[in-house]
């Protein structure tokens, strides 16, 4: 039993009961769950059957599972655990992995155990898997995320998971590091899958499809070619070859067909569409394709598992799309330089347009909501002539941005060699907004800026596309595309661009986009902030009442920043800092303030803060007293010396203002005619500037007009 004083050492998911007794008076029981840290970071889900056979009387979806694995050093406790995306299923208290044990759930428990002799069924969840593709997360009881899979059923994803009995395993049960990326995933090894054990490895060899031609020119014709990048030859009699992920039973390898090892086989139209349009013959469409290899038995038309290929999209003339490694690791099939079929890719075509850079996620507002008017997408003409964004021959097919955001260029826009535009996400008609987000991002201030795009950048992850329009036939317009990327905000994609004010920019122009080696984070070259935004203070007489104004520059960029502060346009010596003091401010002193702040992008300027210096009016001439003749007319004058101008001299006669003028001159004029009815009366004037804006300054005595 429980020792009273000492510690309940608790290293799972536990239930507290307690009471308190008070003389011979208990209190109520009061109960608390409390659940220890856990490391998690060994679990795995190491295989999904989404799309089954039919076994006996039970249904394909009868036969669903989820496999975890324990791939960690300590036993793991489930206990509140809960699948919140996908299926629905909450593990009891209890329910634990030993190291290097399996879990798994099923959404028919007995049609698994009969399927499965001593498979141990830890659960049945409510819902169904997707035989789409959807997202899988288990997370745990206090709603942290333990494990989350994004599986597809297309794309790079392995096909034959999708309906034709394999389920989806990792490459390295023990190791995944990125669950969401088909890369790491393959079919398994045999048709049903290896539910509660590790999926023994595949024998078949892994050849590839590394090229596809499907717009010849004429009179080429449409092309496939495989590579085998093992060791060995390999026996590709009984694979097949289709256009068409969900059917896959299309054109099938003749046996004894060898690839020899680290060589290449090119297969044609003559090949997988002998019959044009009869049975399983198929061409490759222009349009956009999907190209897959399946492995399969010379013995007949089944499967065994293995598959490789893309899905892309539509094709230039003469272009060819290929394979391309990424510095993940991670495979593209892109447009080719040149077509270079039974030989080694030429490597991804870039241009003439490139993304060099995206803000797809500028810093909050101050009330921490997203600020989407700062979002921009820059593009550049890296070419060496203009770039017309139109189809000559139909204007009105211009290009386009697409993916997260979509924009359609105007016509007849042509981008010069080595300009750049700009895409932001607010109409650039509101010129409130237009000349807010110049003042911010100074840089751009004088490239052609474009908005809005519809739809918004995510603030994690999304798809920017540049498209040109092909040339249109029966089937419509292609859109081809001429750059892009899958941006995300997390490793290996640099994470500073996601809300510190860095925009994700482009490396090289030339090199491949879609590649998270070619990206950096970088602010781009912005002011901030330049305080104060003006200033007026007195000068200095002595050292006690020497004044020292001092103003200072917020920027960020990329690199380190350089400043060198101007006065009037002129650089001042020395002023080399992110802030600048002007010491015993003098008349000479006075004039606009500005610093230019430069990083490896460039420089810019900012806006001028004018300082004054303030010198309190003095009457150097004041107004003379006059002996003047009734109805004639008299003129007073006074002149001053102060800082700065425009002044307000204020007349008044008899101690009540008369006319008021403002002017920057230093001398005022006031002129009137002489009354009859007085024989004599006061006049006096006021003067007011910045450095006496309220009451003003005036002269003693008042001028004495006696009238005759």
């Amino acid at each position: 039993g429980y020792t009273a004083g000492t510690p309940l050492v608790m290293n799972f998911p536990t239930v507290v009961r307690a009471r308190v007794k008070s003389g011979s008076v208990w209190s109520a029981i009061t109960e608390a769950t409390f659940y220890p840290v856990q490391d998690f970071s060994g679990l795995r889900m190491t295989e999904i059957m989404y799309n089954p056979f039919a076994f006996s009387f039970y249904s394909g979806d009868d036969m669903e599972f989820i496999e975890l694995k324990n791939a960690g050093a300590t036993t793991l406790d489930f206990g509140g655990a809960r699948f919140s995306a996908g299926v629905d299923f909450t593990f009891t208290n209890g329910t634990r992995v030993a190291p290097g044990q399996f879990l798994v759930l099923g959404r028919n428990r007995t049609a698994l155990t009969n399927r499965y002799p001593g498979l141990a069924v830890a659960g049945a969840y409510a819902g169904g898997l997707n035989n789409g593709g959807e997202t899988l997360t288990l997370t745990g009881p206090l709603g942290t995320k333990l494990i989350e899979v994004d599986f597809k059923d297309g794309g790079r994803w392995p096909v034959t998971p999708d309906g034709f009995g394999f389920s989806l395993v990792p490459k390295d049960p023990n190791v995944n590091p990125s669950p969401s990326n088909p890369s790491n995933w393959r079919a398994s090894t045999n048709p049903g899958g290896s539910p509660g054990a590790d999926d023994p490895a595949s024998t078949v060899p892994r050849i590839l499809v590394n090229e596809s031609l499907t717009h010849p020119l004429p009179p080429n014709p449409d092309a496939i070619e495989l590579h085998n990048p093992t060791a060995s030859d390999a026996d590709l009699g009984g694979w097949f070859l289709t256009d068409d992920s969900k059917n896959p039973i299309k054109f099938r390898i003749p046996n004894g067909t060898m690839i020899p090892a680290g060589g290449y086989l090119v297969f044609t139209e003559t090949n997988f569409n002998a019959t044009p349009g009869v049975g399983t013959s198929f061409s490759l469409s222009s349009f956009g394709e999907e190209v897959y290899l399946l492995a399969g038995n010379p013995a007949g038309t089944n499967l065994t598992g293995y598959s490789h290929g893309f899905s892309f999209g539509a094709a230039a003339l003469g272009v060819s799309f290929g394979r391309h490694v990424i510095s993940t690791g991670d495979e593209r099939f892109v447009a080719q330089l040149s077509t270079t079929l039974d030989a080694t890719n030429s490597g991804p075509r870039v241009g003439p347009l490139v993304v060099r850079q995206i803000m797809y996620h500028p810093q909050d507002f101050a009330d921490g909501s997203d600020n989407s008017d700062d979002e921009y997408i820059e593009v550049k003409n890296i070419s060496g002539a203009p770039v017309a964004l139109y189809d000559s021959l139909a204007p009105t097919n211009t290009w386009r941005l697409r993916g997260g955001v979509d924009f359609d260029f105007p016509t007849n826009l042509t981008l010069g060699t080595g300009q750049s535009l700009l895409l932001v996400n607010f109409d650039v008609a509101d010129a409130p907004k237009l000349s807010a987000f110049r003042g911010k991002y100074a840089t751009y201030a004088t490239l052609a800026t474009y908005g809005p795009y519809s739809g918004k950048l995510d603030n994690s992850s999304d798809t920017v596309e540049i498209r040109r329009p092909g040339t249109p036939d029966t089937n419509g317009v292609p859109q081809i595309v001429v750059d892009g990327l899958d941006y995300k905000d997390s490793a290996p994609w640099p994470s500073s661009p996601d809300g510190s004010g860095s925009a994700l920019q482009r490396i090289s122009l030339t090199a491949y986009a879609d590649d998270p080696a070619n990206w950096t984070g970088a602010a781009p070259l912005t002011i901030l902030s330049l305080t104060p935004v003006s200033v007026a203070v007195r000068a200095g007489t002595n050292a006690a009442t020497a004044t020292n104004v001092t103003f200072t520059v917020t920027a960020i960029g990329t690199g380190n920043l350089t400043y060198q502060w101007r006065r009037n346009g002129i650089n001042l010596a020395g002023a080399t800092g992110d802030s600048h003091t002007v010491t015993n401010v003098q008349s000479a002193d006075e004039g606009g303030y500005a610093v230019q702040v430069t990083d490896l992008s460039g420089s810019v300027i900012s806006a001028s803060v004018p300082l004054n210096v303030l010198v309190t009016p003095v009457f150097v001439v004041a107004p003379l007293s006059q002996t003047v003749v009734a109805g004639r007319p008299v003129t007073l004058s006074a002149t001053v010396f102060g800082h700065p101008p425009p002044f307000t001299f204020i007349w008044s006669t008899s101690s009540v203002p008369v006319i008021t003028n403002i002017q920057n001159g230093f001398t005022s004029f006031f002129t009137f005619v002489a009354p009859s009815n007085l024989p004599s009366f006061s006049a006096r004037c006021v003067v007011i500037n910045l450095a006496t804006p309220v009451n003003g300054v005036t002269h003693q005595p008042s001028a004495l007009i006696s009238v005759l």
